[in-house]
Formats: C-alpha cells, sequence, structure tokens
C-alpha cells in the first residue's frame, strides 16, 4: 500500500471511530468476533481457524482443546519428557557399536573422494548427550510436528507445564516470528509461515499493514484427574519425505493450487531456506536421550545424515 493510500485510509478510519462513542465500537468488535468465530471454529480445520482470527483481529483467549488434540499433545509430552534414560556407559557401548556399522560402510563424497567420518565417540560425548537430554525433558517446549497436519499446522511447539494435582497447564501464543533463523522476510516469502506456502506469507503482510494482525494467545488448564483419563495417541508413520506431498498435506488442495499458480509468475525456493542440509547436522542431531527409542533415533540421524553425501559404495548396496 502506497503512504498516500495508507494516509488516507487512517484518516477515514480516525474520523469514523471519532465519531462514533467508544461502547458502540468495543460492542461491534465483539459481535464481529463472536460470529467470526462460531464459523471458522465450526467450518474450518484448526490450522485455517487460529490463521484466520490472528489475521482478522485476533481472538479472546484458547481455553479447550479437541480430545484428539489432548491426546497427541499427551503423547508427545511422554515421549518426549517422561522417557528412561540410558546410564553414560550404556550410552557410550551403543555409540560405539553404531559407529563400528556406520564406518563399515565405505561412503564417497559428492566429490567422489571418500567420506572422512567424525572421530569414534568418548565418554565425555555420551555424557554430553545425555546433560542435553536431560535439559530437554526439563524444558516445557514440547513439539507436535509428527503428530499430523493439524497439530504441525495449528500449534508445531507448545510449552507443557505440569502441575500439583498431576494435570498440566499447556500454554502458547500464536503469531509470526520475524526472520526465524536468521532468514529475511519478503511480502510473500516469511520465514515463519514457509510450509503454508507464498499465500499465507501475502496474507500476514497484508494484515501487518491493515493493522488487523493480532497475535491469539492458547492457555489450557487440564486437571489431573482428567489428564490421567487421556489416551495418548501416537503418531502416524508418514515413510519416507516427499517434499510434494508434504506440501500439499500442509497446505490442502485448494491453498496448494493457489501457491502453485502464485508461483509459476512468482517463482521462488522450492524448499524452505531454514530447512538444514547434511553440513548443519552434528552426530547428536536426533539424539533424544531415550533409550527405549536408541536405535530409531541413530537410523534418523545417519539417514539425514549420511545418506546425502552416498554417491556409490564399493560394497554394492
Amino acid at each position: 500500500m502506497s503512504d498516500l493510500r495508507r494516509g488516507v485510509t487512517t484518516g477515514f478510519l480516525n474520523t469514523f471511530s471519532k465519531n462514533l462513542p467508544q461502547g458502540r465500537l468495543d460492542a461491534t468488535g465483539r459481535a464481529y468476533q463472536k460470529l467470526r468465530d462460531f464459523v471458522v471454529d465450526r467450518f474450518l480445520p484448526r490450522p485455517e481457524a487460529l490463521f484466520t482470527k490472528v489475521m482478522t483481529g485476533g481472538a479472546p483467549t484458547q481455553t479447550e482443546m479437541t480430545p484428539t488434540e489432548l491426546g497427541k499433545i499427551k503423547d508427545a509430552y511422554q515421549t518426549q519428557k517422561q522417557f528412561p534414560q540410558l546410564t553414560d556407559e550404556e550410552l557410550l557401548a551403543k555409540l560405539q557399536k553404531n559407529y563400528k556399522k556406520m564406518t563399515s560402510v565405505p561412503t564417497v563424497g559428492p566429490d567422489g573422494s571418500p567420506y572422512k567420518f567424525p572421530p569414534p565417540p568418548t565418554i565425555e560425548d555420551a555424557q554430553k548427550m545425555n546433560a542435553e537430554a536431560t535439559a530437554r525433558k526439563k524444558d516445557p517446549v514440547v513439539s507436535t510436528y509428527e503428530h499430523g497436519r493439524d497439530m504441525k499446522m495449528a500449534y508445531g511447539n507448545l510449552s507443557v507445564f505440569p502441575q500439583p494435582d498431576g494435570g498440566v497447564r499447556i500454554y502458547d501464543r500464536w503469531k509470526v516470528d520475524k526472520n526465524l533463523f536468521g532468514t529475511k522476510d519478503k511480502v510473500d516469502r516469511v520465514t515463519d509461515l514457509g510450509e503454508g506456502g507464498p499465500i499465507p506469507s501475502l496474507i500476514y503482510s497484508a494484515a501487518k499493514n491493515v493493522g488487523t494482525y493480532k497475535p491469539v494467545d492458547i492457555d489450557v488448564t487440564i486437571p489431573g484427574e482428567e489428564w490421567r483419563k487421556i489416551k495418548p495417541i501416537p503418531p502416524e508413520n508418514t515413510g519416507s519425505f516427499d517434499y510434494e506431498k508434504e506440501a500439499r498435506e500442509n497446505q490442502g488442495a485448494f491453498l496448494n493450487t493457489l501457491n502453485k499458480l502464485y508461483q509459476k509468475f512468482r517463482p521462488g525456493p522450492k524448499v524452505p531456506a531454514f530447512v538444514a542440509g547434511p553440513e548443519k547436522m552434528g552426530p547428536a542431531s536426533f539424539f533424544t536421550g531415550n533409550k527405549d527409542n536408541f536405535e530409531k533415533d541413530f537410523a534418523v540421524d545417519f539417514t539425514k545424515q549420511f545418506k546425502p553425501l552416498y554417491k556409490g559404495t564399493t560394497s554394492g548396496n
């Protein structure tokens, strides 16, 4: 919007608001919110409903969640915060075993030269990894990214605080972080909205310009008796990663089509810039600390870090 048009719009809104009693303005705003929330909460999935509220003036604090949402949050919380850990010695033994297995496969780097593996793990490495796992257990942030499209797109990371009665308080603020991961935002490429494609970024930029962007708080307290009755809902196994399939799932058919049409005229990076490559991942990038999941963690870590470097092996596999 040009400075002239913005000035005219602002002047009109100021004149309108000055000539309308404040009580009527507040009542009109509340009535609009109730009508909008009635519609979006009943006809839109949770991600689209929250996005709409934030981009059109905000909303009262969300104090309820569905049983399915709570079941998925409980599974994520128990998996990420209430897991058994290996001792330093047990962890080192497993690390050494898997390191030997990993380095037994001749691997060639992108330039055709033999890939140089990092040094073998030490007890200090095991101690550091266990310390980081312990710190993660104390951190209230819980990731819901593995628990399906609606959880990932609506909530992402939530803070879950245990309560004295055995229940939990779930808190988050639905907002758009500026220049996430140090990537400078553009009008149609906002990093924090990257999974949604360019159209949500355009809507956010417009909402910021006209002043209708307002974050929404999520503050849900579940009493201990109710929390204990909630059955955890584990994530579904989605198989191998497919960018196009993931984009369609994240965005939905309609939005995905709009994004593709827009990108024909304004092409941009296909994969969000903040997705780290193998060179940005350390030996423990995917280690959760859960002794029951060690082999799974290592398999993910190995695949993410080293499979992209494979150009060929002398083993024939």
